[in-house]
């Protein structure tokens, strides 16, 4: 197969919409060194900033038919992977404040 690195973003969301394998691979490869960068700035570890950019891109893929074209292509992978970096923070937030209260509740009684 011929190399997909001078497709452009328009032709690779055409391709992963189309759910062909090599342009999915593509546009991970392409993207994913900047979005775990991004996703490490929000989670601060690299585990969690891992498994955030997984999801990402898992959700990527299986919502590509949402892309309407409106802005770029990176600016709506961003996006996406924004979310789920201040989902996975909320979650944490709110996995530490039941433990707090849990913790609490135990030297209470």
């Amino acid at each position: 197969m011929t190399s997909l690195k001078k497709y452009s973003e328009t032709e690779l969301y055409i391709g992963c919409q189309k759910q062909i394998p090599a342009f999915q691979k593509e546009v991970y490869e392409r993207f994913s060194p900047k979005m775990f960068a991004l996703c490490l700035r929000y989670v601060k570890e690299t585990a969690a900033a891992e498994d955030v950019l997984i999801i990402g891109f898992m959700k990527i893929f299986d919502r590509i038919h949402q892309f309407q074209g409106k802005g770029s292509f990176a600016g709506w992978i961003r996006r996406i992977m924004i979310n789920e970096c201040l989902m996975y923070l909320e979650k944490e937030k709110t996995c530490t404040m039941k433990s707090d209260w849990m913790a609490f509740c135990l030297l209470l009684f």
